[in-house]
C-alpha cells in the first residue's frame, strides 16, 4: 500500500508507462486487474492507474474509446470504492469532449488490443463526445449510489437516445440519432464478443440484453458470435473458465441466451441446434437456459414460429435417449405453455402417419398368414418402434387433454383417427 512502492512499480520498464498511449501493455494489464477476481482495493488502485496516466495529458492526439466498455464494467462493480474510482476515470476520459467532438487521430488498441482479428468498428469523435458528455458523465453519482444504474442509462441511450444532459457545444438536440444509437450497439456488442473477459461479457450483456435493437438490427444480430464462442466449451472447460474469473456460470448462461429476440429466426434456429446436438448433452444447464428463454419468448411468437418450435420440441422429446437432459426440457415445456388448434391437429396428425409406417408390413410381406405367422406377428410387440409409436400417442393425448379440447371443436376428427389407431395397436400387439 506503500505510494513509494507504488510509484516504482508504476515505474518499472516492463509496463511500457512512457508508451502507454501507443501500445496497449500499461492500460491492459491494469485493466485485467480491475476486471478480475482481485480484491476491491486493488481493482479501485489499477483504475486509479490508468487515470493519472491519461491526466498527464501526454500524446492528447489519442482516442481511448476502447477504455470505455471496461469503466462500463467498473461502474456495475459491486464495490462502492471501484465505482467511485471508476468515476473519477469517466471524468478524465470525458474531458476532451467538454467543447464538442475532439480532432484526436488515433484510436488507442486499434488492431491491437484484440489482435487484428478482433477488430471493432470504432464510434465517432462526436458520437463518443456524445455518449460520454451527454449520457454517462451525468449520470455518474447514481452509478456510484446503485451498481445496476449504468446499465439502465446504457439500455436506454441504446434504445431510446435521450441524453441525461443538455450541452449545445456537444449537440443542440435532446437525443441520439438512431445511426448514433445503432453504433453505440455495434460499438459494444463488438467488445462483448472481442473482450477475453467473461466478468466484462456478462456486463456490457446485462445493459444490452434490455435492447431488443436499433431499426431493424436486433440485439441477436450483432451479438450472436458471443453465444455461438461460449457453446464451443465443454462442460468442464465452461465450469473451469467461470471458477478461474470467479463469475456465476448460471448468470452468465443465462446472459449469453439472452441475446435472443422473438423476433430474430437465425438466433432462434441456433438454439435448436443446440438443443438436438449430441455434443452438447453434458450441457445441462445451458440446454436448461435455452428451453427456458424459448418458453419465455413463446406468448411473442407469431402463430407459424410457435407451429415450427413446437413441431421441432416434439420431435426432441420423443428422442429414444429417456435419460437425455433436451428430451425431459422438451416435454415439461410442452405440457406447460398454452398449443393453439394447428399445433394440436398437426401432433394428432403425426401420430397416424407415425403408427401406419411401424405397424403396416412391408408390400412384399403382405399375405395370407397362418396362425404361426400370426403368432411371429405378436412378437412386435417389443420393438422400439412400436413402443416408440406407443409413447408418442400417449404423449399427444395427454397434451391434448392438457389443452382442453372443448376450446378446440376442430379436434373432434383427429382425435376420432388417433382412437382408431389405438385401437389399430390393440389388434397389433394382440391386448
Amino acid at each position: 500500500d506503500s505510494p513509494d512502492l507504488i510509484e516504482k512499480f508504476d515505474q518499472s520498464p516492463k509496463l511500457q508507462r512512457k508508451t502507454a498511449l501507443k501500445d496497449c501493455t500499461y492500460f491492459s494489464f491494469f485493466i485485467r486487474i480491475w476486471c478480475g477476481p482481485y480484491p476491491a482495493l486493488a481493482r479501485a488502485a489499477a483504475i486509479n492507474m490508468v487515470k493519472n496516466r491519461l491526466k498527464t495529458g501526454e500524446e492528447t492526439n489519442f482516442d481511448v474509446q476502447s477504455l470505455i466498455p471496461y469503466t462500463v464494467a467498473a461502474l456495475g462493480d459491486p464495490s462502492k470504492r471501484v465505482r467511485q474510482a471508476a468515476a473519477d476515470l469517466v471524468t478524465v476520459l470525458s474531458a476532451p469532449y467538454q467543447d464538442g467532438p475532439s480532432k484526436k487521430v488515433s484510436i488507442w488498441g486499434a488492431g491491437t488490443l484484440y489482435g487484428k482479428s478482433g477488430d471493432i468498428a470504432a464510434l465517432t469523435p462526436d458520437v463518443t463526445a456524445k455518449m460520454l458528455q451527454l449520457q454517462i458523465l451525468p449520470s455518474v453519482e447514481e452509478c456510484i449510489m446503485d451498481s445496476n444504474y449504468i446499465f439502465s442509462i446504457l439500455s436506454l441511450s441504446i434504445e431510446k437516445g435521450k441524453y441525461q444532459a443538455v450541452n449545445s457545444n456537444v449537440d443542440k438536440k435532446d437525443h441520439l440519432s438512431q445511426a448514433g444509437r445503432q453504433s453505440i450497439l455495434s460499438f459494444l456488442a463488438g467488445h462483448a464478443i472481442a473482450t477475453p473477459f467473461l466478468l466484462v461479457k456478462d456486463r456490457l450483456l446485462k445493459a444490452l440484453n434490455e435492447v431488443r435493437g436499433v431499426s431493424n438490427t436486433t440485439r441477436t444480430k450483432v451479438l450472436l458470435p458471443v453465444l455461438k464462442w461460449w457453446a464451443e466449451f465443454s462442460e468442464e472447460e465452461a465450469v473451469q473458465r467461470c471458477a478461474a474469473e470467479k463469475v456465476d456460470k448460471l448468470t452468465l448462461e443465462s446472459r449469453f441466451v439472452d441475446i435472443v429476440v422473438p423476433s430474430d429466426q437465425e438466433g432462434l434456429d441456433y438454439l435448436f441446434v443446440l438443443l438436438k446436438d449430441p455434443a452438447k448433452k453434458e450441457r445441462d444447464n445451458l440446454i436448461h437456459v435455452i428451453v427456458s428463454r424459448i418458453k419465455k419468448m413463446w406468448p411473442s411468437f407469431k402463430d407459424d414460429v410457435k407451429f415450427t418450435v413446437a413441431e421441432q420440441l416434439l420431435d426432441i422429446s420423443q428422442n429414444d435417449d429417456s435419460d437425455d437432459f433436451a428430451t425431459a426440457e422438451a416435454t415439461d415445456f410442452l405440457r406447460s405453455v398454452p398449443l393453439t388448434t394447428e399445433i394440436l391437429i398437426f401432433f394428432l396428425q403425426s401420430i397416424q402417419t407415425g403408427t401406419k409406417l411401424v405397424t403396416e408390413p412391408p408390400p412384399n410381406k403382405r399375405r395370407r398368414t397362418s396362425s404361426s405367422d400370426e403368432q411371429r406377428g405378436l412378437i412386435t410387440q417389443v420393438s422400439p418402434e412400436i413402443s416408440q409409436a406407443l409413447r408418442k400417442i400417449t404423449f399427444v393425448l395427454q397434451l391434448v387433454e392438457n389443452s382442453d379440447p372443448v376450446q378446440h371443436p376442430q379436434l373432434l376428427d383427429d382425435l376420432f383417427a388417433a382412437l382408431s389407431e389405438l385401437q389399430h395397436f390393440r389388434t397389433v400387439v394382440g391386448s
